[in-house]
């Protein structure tokens, strides 16, 4: 459940004790500090009759002096048994285990980091413009094969309680199961959207000099290779600890302290809500059209001309203008507004969830309240399509929206309540389903609320739903449609943009 829409604050798991631990990139020196706040706080748990958890999310190589070391250590705290472990996938891992796939053609992992993780093993980088089946021969014979295999059993995600840990994080417009490898392993936060899915987010990847707490997420990436701070998350119950893994300043092994203060500007800067939105799909180049790297050149060009463009044009008109009046600043005509259009990006419609449906469902009555829907100002529709599909031979289509998608069925009891005593309104006559699904290892239970005539009722409702903060989906499906099989098991893709795209 997001924060907005909880009754409580976000829980781990009873009887656990849970440890998430930022990029680390190479600084052997502050992942020993992080072992040992893991043994403190694994004693500790144990003391308390609980279970500690360590959760590593991703970027172990590259940038820092010591890769081989960090590798080398976390395949020591798997194999000790001292604590249940879970090491995620950071897109540096990815692209180098692209390289190593023959799915990453250029060297630029040398510039993107690699050069550090190479001389940790005791190889000198190439220079630059080596050829990259060499590299890639090179990489492979200076890593060993068991760090190799450590890289290759890493994981996406991981879900403990009301909290999901991934590496980069989840767009906020699709759910769980929606989210593609690349969402995972590339996505960075720049906005404050209300989001589908239903748990605190806990994310590295997205750099930041003091921890990031949103109504959402955390964000722990402190880039501890070139800020020296090292971040962890201690989570215990409903208690949130941010810890700082850092060199003392007269030298010395790392040493532990708390974060005096993090960075909850995106806690501050909650806007009204708005629809979730996605972007839309890319076209295909047309045939004969210049390739992406030209296109770029040409919009980085207009990017420059346009606004030199404007910035003459202006000057001109202000020298025109003094001009006219005898060069005397308090004779310049009053400005007149700018055109309320003038290059505004608008936000593209979010698109029609098209899921087959996963299980079959289970309905139960739904809590009732007063008549009539709140008013409100006209608002662009959601997520239902401008129109409806034409009816099925077996029936009309049949409107749904999705509010939650949570661990259990209690949890899904639990949310009902919440948004039926929350907006009593919107809720008289609402039917609850709930879908149960497997994403991956996890199973989830998906809250859809029924009792829609069209798309237009789903899409008041979920506009309702926005308004009082909470994410909400419309999904439309046939009225008869044979279930499909469970989604397979996810697996890692290959990494969707070139390393000097992101970091």
């Amino acid at each position: 459940m997001t924060v907005a829409a909880r009754s409580r604050a976000p829980r781990t798991p009873d009887g656990s004790v849970i440890l998430a631990v930022g990029d680390i990139h190479g600084r052997l020196d502050l992942l020993d500090g992080v072992l040992r706040e893991v043994g403190s706080s694994g004693s500790s748990a144990t003391h308390d009759g609980k279970q500690l958890v360590t959760v590593f999310l991703g970027d172990y190589v590259d940038r820092g002096p010591a890769a081989r070391g960090v590798i080398d250590r976390l395949i020591e705290l798997k194999d000790s048994g001292f604590c249940e472990t879970v090491f995620l996938r950071g897109n540096h891992e990815q692209v180098l285990l692209d390289l190593l796939d023959g799915e990453e053609t250029t060297a630029r992992w040398i510039e993107y980091g690699g050069r550090e993780t190479l001389e940790s093993y005791g190889v000198e980088p190439p220079p630059p413009g080596r050829d990259v089946a060499a590299l890639r021969q090179l990489v492979r014979d200076a890593i060993p094969p068991e760090h190799i295999a450590f890289l290759r059993a890493t994981t996406l995600y991981a879900i403990y309680g009301d909290y999901l840990f991934v590496h980069a994080g989840l767009r906020p417009d699709r759910l769980l199961e929606e989210q593609s490898d690349a969402d995972m392993l590339w996505f960075r936060y720049y906005d404050d959207q209300t989001p589908v899915w239903d748990h605190t987010v806990v994310h590295g990847h997205s750099t930041n000099p003091k921890p990031v707490v949103g109504r959402w997420r955390i964000g722990i990436d402190t880039e501890a290779y070139a800020s020296g701070a090292l971040t962890v998350l201690r989570l215990r119950d409903d208690q949130q600890e941010l810890l700082k893994i850092s060199q003392p300043a007269g030298g010395g092994p790392a040493q532990t302290s708390s974060w005096e203060t993090s960075d909850v500007s995106y806690q501050a800067r909650r806007r009204p809500a708005a629809p979730n939105r996605a972007p839309p799909p890319r076209p295909a180049p047309a045939v004969g059209a210049p390739p992406r790297r030209a296109r770029a050149g040409r919009r980085w060009m207009f990017s420059l001309v346009l606004p030199v463009g404007v910035i003459g044009a202006c000057a001109a008109a202000v020298l025109a203008i003094a001009g006219a009046t005898g060069g005397k600043p308090d004779a310049v005509a009053p400005r007149q507004a700018a055109q309320a259009n003038a290059l505004r990006i608008v936000p593209a419609r979010t698109e029609v969830a098209r899921i087959a449906e996963a299980a079959p469902l289970t309905t139960s009555p739904g809590l009732r309240g007063p008549a009539g829907l709140p008013a409100a100002a006209p608002q662009p529709e959601p997520a239902a399509e401008p129109e409806p599909a034409p009816p099925a031979a077996d029936g009309p289509p049949v409107y749904r929206v999705q509010i939650a998608a949570v661990p259990t069925a209690p949890d899904a009891e639990r949310l009902w309540r919440d948004v039926a005593r929350d907006l009593p309104d919107p809720m008289r006559d609402k039917t609850m389903q709930v879908e149960a699904a497997q994403v991956g290892a996890h199973s989830v239970h998906r809250v859809l609320v029924a009792g829609f005539a069209d798309g237009k009722a789903a899409g008041a409702f979920c506009r309702a739903l926005t308004e009082a903060g909470r994410g909400c989906l419309v999904r439309k499906s046939p009225a008869a449609q044979a279930p499909a099989a469970p989604p397979a098991e996810r697996k890692v893709a290959v990494r969707a943009r070139a390393p000097a795209d992101e970091s």
